[in-house]
């Protein structure tokens, strides 16, 4: 089974770009640990296709976020010979949990 299920804020405005054939966005968020110290980890999350064109519509930063999906890794080799592991979190599933104002399309296209 790989299913991960997180709660979170965004921690920068989402990234959209778009393939040959689909919509990509790609958004960091805090997710509270369960500690006494407040710590936090910040995973990457990738949406394709409608739910990136509607995310890209509605997500802000400080937006507050339920995301269900997989975990997902890669590796790759970077310019110095050294092997790099990325995980993130693709989802299926995007709550919006704290709703924003649509985005304009002039901002939205700004950053």
């Amino acid at each position: 089974m790989n299913r991960v299920t997180l709660i979170g804020r965004l921690t920068t405005e989402p990234k959209v770009s778009e393939t040959e054939t689909t919509t990509v966005l790609n958004m960091v968020i805090a997710v509270r640990r369960p500690t006494k110290d407040d710590k936090a980890d910040f995973p990457l999350i990738t949406v394709f296709g409608k739910l990136a064109n509607h995310c890209a519509e509605h997500l802000q930063k400080g937006s507050l976020i339920g995301v269900d999906g997989k975990l997902q890794t890669s590796r790759y080799e970077d310019e110095t010979g050294h092997m790099t592991y990325r995980c993130n979190v693709v989802a299926n599933k995007i709550d919006f949990l704290s709703w924003g104002e649509p985005r304009d399309e002039d901002e939205a296209d700004s950053e």
